[in-house]
C-alpha cells in the first residue's frame, strides 16, 4: 500500500469532464439552433463544471470551465473585441464554479433529499454566473436585435439581452439541476469530495499489459496528436465581417481534427503518467483503463453529436440522400471504432479485476 497524491486524478478529471462538457456543448448546438442564431443553446453541458467543482474544489472547476471554454473560442469564434471575448467564451463557464459556495454545506448535511435541494440551488447560482456574463455581453456589445427568431424591434438593449439569454439559459439551468438531481439521488458518490492523498493498491499483475498494450496506446496517441494537430492548424480560416457598424473577425477551425488531436494528447498524457508510476512500482493499471474508457466514451458521445448536426441540417437544407450518407459516412465509422475501443478496455478492465480478484483469494 502506498499513499498518492491526489493531484493526478484531479487532472484526470478535469481532462475528462472537460472533454465531455465540450461534446455536451456541440451536441446541445443542434436543439432550437434557428431560434438562438446570435449564439446559445439548449443543453446540460454545465454539469461537468458542477461534477468537478464538488469533487475536487473550485480551481479544478474553475480549470474544466475555462477548457470548456477555450475550445469552444477555438471552434468557430464570434469576435468583436477583447472584452466580448471574455464574457462570450471565457468567463461562462468559468463561473458555473460558484457552485463551489454550497460544497461545504451540502457535505455537512447527511440527509439525501436536503443534499439534492442544495445541489439544486448550487446549479442554479452556477447558472446564474453564467448568464450574467452572456447578459453583459450583449449589454455592452450586442444591440442589433436581429439574433433571435422572434420580432424584438425598438426594444432597450438590456432588456432585450434579458429576454434572449434568460430564452436559453432558463432551460439550460433547469435540465443541468433536474439531471444533478437525479444522479445524487441514484449515485450519489459522484457528487462526495475526494481526499487529497488517498490510499492506492499497486496493481503488479498483468505484465503483458505494461510492456505491449501501454506502448502501443503511446505510440498512437503520439500518431494522432501530431497529425491532427498539423491537420487542425491548417484548417484555420478567417474572415472579417460588419456587425451593426463594427467590423466583426472571426476564425473557423475543424472541430473534428480538435477532438482527435485532443484525444491524442490525452492518451500520450495519461500513458505517460501510468508508465512512470509502473517504473517506480506504484501503478494500477485499472485505474488507467477506466482512463482510456473514458476518452473512447468521448468519441462515442462526439461522432453521436455530429450525426445529429448533420441530420439536423438535412432536414432544414433539404439534402438530397445520396449526399447526405456521403458527409454521414465518416462519423458513423467514428462512432463504431470508438465503441470498439470502449467495448475493449471494458473487457480488459474486468479481466485485471478478475485476476486481482483470484489473486487474493489465494
Amino acid at each position: 500500500m502506498y499513499k498518492s497524491s491526489g493531484l493526478i486524478k484531479t487532472i484526470v478529471e478535469v481532462a475528462l469532464f472537460a472533454a465531455l462538457g465540450f461534446v455536451f456543448d456541440e451536441l446541445q448546438g443542434v436543439l432550437l439552433k434557428g431560434v438562438f442564431i446570435a449564439g446559445g443553446s439548449i443543453g446540460f453541458a454545465m454539469i461537468a463544471v458542477v461534477v468537478v467543482s464538488f469533487r475536487r474544489g473550485p480551481i479544478a472547476g474553475i480549470a474544466t470551465g475555462l477548457i470548456m471554454g477555450l475550445l469552444d473560442l477555438s471552434t468557430g469564434p464570434y469576435i468583436l473585441n477583447f472584452w466580448q471575448v471574455l464574457f462570450d467564451y471565457i468567463f461562462p463557464y468559468c463561473f458555473v464554479a460558484l457552485c463551489c459556495l454550497f460544497v461545504p454545506w451540502f457535505n455537512k448535511v447527511e440527509s439525501k433529499k436536503k443534499r439534492t435541494w442544495i445541489l439544486v440551488l448550487a446549479v442554479v447560482i452556477g447558472g446564474l454566473g453564467k448568464f450574467l456574463s452572456h447578459y453583459l455581453s450583449g449589454v455592452l456589445f450586442f444591440t442589433d436585435q436581429s439574433g433571435f427568431a422572434f420580432n424584438l424591434t425598438n426594444t432597450a438593449p438590456w432588456l432585450y439581452s434579458l429576454i434572449y439569454n434568460i430564452a436559453y439559459m432558463g432551460p439550460c439551468i433547469v435540465l443541468t439541476a433536474a439531471l444533478a438531481a437525479v444522479i445524487n439521488l441514484r449515485v450519489p458518490r459522484v457528487f462526495e469530495k475526494q481526499n487529497i492523498k488517498e490510499i492506492v493498491e499497486p496493481d503488479k499483475q498483468v505484465k503483458a499489459f505494461d510492456y505491449v498494450l501501454k506502448p502501443a496506446v503511446m505510440a498512437v496517441g503520439i500518431t494522432m496528436f501530431v497529425y491532427f494537430l498539423i491537420k487542425y492548424i491548417r484548417s484555420y480560416e478567417s474572415y472579417e465581417d460588419y456587425y451593426n457598424g463594427n467590423i466583426v473577425y472571426g476564425a473557423e477551425f475543424n472541430p473534428d481534427y480538435l477532438m482527435l488531436y485532443i484525444t491524442g494528447a490525452l492518451l500520450v498524457l495519461f500513458t505517460t503518467i501510468s508508465i512512470i508510476s509502473a517504473i517506480i512500482n506504484k501503478r494500477n493499471n485499472r485505474l488507467i483503463i477506466i482512463v482510456y474508457a473514458a476518452i473512447s466514451f468521448d468519441n462515442i458521445v462526439y461522432a453521436l453529436a455530429k450525426i445529429s448536426r448533420l441530420c439536423a441540417a438535412k432536414k432544414a437544407a433539404k439534402y438530397t440522400v445520396p449526399q447526405h450518407l456521403e458527409v454521414l459516412e465518416p462519423y458513423w465509422k467514428w462512432f463504431f471504432v470508438a465503441l470498439a475501443f470502449t467495448v475493449l478496455f471494458v473487457v480488459i478492465y474486468l479481466l485485471i479485476k478478475e485476476k486481482a480478484s483470484k489473486k487474493e483469494a489465494e
